[in-house]
């Protein structure tokens, strides 16, 4: 049994970045490309530190699903190690049943606020190659009003949009007060027809085939929701329109930046937890 301070599970420059820098710091790491691990080398490695991503992509970039792969990394984990991941319900399921202490990368403040800004730069040079334009003095719909919607309304309303937003949370929407029009989801057919650029931020169908039947066929809409997002592809497909998923969008464009994101807040869980002496 080969063992280790941390693993880090994954193939892209974001998890090479942080590798890297927990070697720095002194600590032995074992980086497992995602898509050529086998389940026998797994048995084989025990570790302090398990570290899954958030959206897992290969050395290119491109995300791959592991959602058996990683179930099967989690039944085989010993009760001794600190999972460090985004859990979905199989994995919380899992994990609690083994009593194992597990860590929501996502629920670290300044971690989400660090992948907000992020991926709101991301989705700027997505519009940008889509559209071969920015966002001034278009029309721009975000729905949602979690940490990702609001940074991506400033930026868009900063680069001279005229920003909606639409959400279920009329409490959450006073903090939009910058857009310049706030409303609730049940307008969404009215407004799919005035905007031209569609975000949508909500992890569940919002974007629905009656709401994309007032889509206009020159829109364009990004889904940075988590999977399978919150629009039917397939009426949109159907409809001519261009609508797509982009998970993972820090790790596309900035995986360095992403990478440090990552690795910061592990150190400041690290320290928080006093793991390996570390203190928060």
């Amino acid at each position: 049994m080969l063992y280790y301070d941390a693993v880090v599970f994954g193939g892209d420059m974001r998890c090479v970045h942080v590798s890297q820098r927990l070697v720095n710091d002194g600590m032995s790491v074992l980086l497992l490309n995602g898509t050529e691990v086998s389940l026998e080398m797994l048995q084989n490695i025990s570790c302090g530190f398990f570290i899954l991503p958030v959206v897992p992509a290969d050395k290119n970039g491109i995300i791959f699903k592991t959602k058996c792969l990683q179930a099967d990394i989690l039944k085989n984990v010993n009760a001794n190690t600190v999972i460090l991941s985004s859990p979905c319900e199989e994995d919380i399921e899992i994990l609690s049943s083994k009593g194992i202490k597990h860590i929501d990368l996502l629920k670290d403040g300044l971690f989400k606020h660090l992948n907000a800004e992020l991926t709101g730069e991301a989705v700027l040079i997505v519009l940008k190659e889509k559209m071969g334009k920015t966002p001034f003095s278009q029309n721009v719909l975000v729905t949602g009003s979690g940490e990702c919607a609001l940074k991506l309304a400033r930026l868009m309303a900063s680069n001279g949009a005229f920003v909606t937003v639409a959400a279920r949370n009329s409490e959450a929407l006073k903090a939009f007060a910058f857009c310049d029009k706030r409303c609730g989801l049940d307008e969404l057919n009215a407004l799919a027809a005035k905007n031209r650029i569609i975000i949508n931020t909500v992890p569940a169908m919002v974007l629905t085939q009656d709401v994309l039947c007032h889509v206009d066929k020159s829109a364009v809409i990004i889904d940075i929701a988590s999977s399978p997002g919150g629009v039917d592809f397939t009426a949109a497909r159907a409809m001519g329109i261009d609508a797509e998923l982009y998970p993972g969008l820090p790790g596309r464009y900035f995986p360095l930046s992403a990478g440090e994101a990552v690795y910061t807040a592990i150190k400041r869980i690290m320290g928080k937890e006093n793991i390996y002496g570390i203190k928060g």
